[in-house]
């Protein structure tokens, strides 16, 4: 899973896609 952009770019999507289901 490695992107042009790196890991770090999909980390914090990830934790944003966790959040919002976390927080409804």
């Amino acid at each position: 899973m490695r992107h042009k952009q790196g890991p770090s770019a999909t980390w914090p999507l990830f934790l944003l896609g966790f959040s919002v289901l976390f927080a409804d």
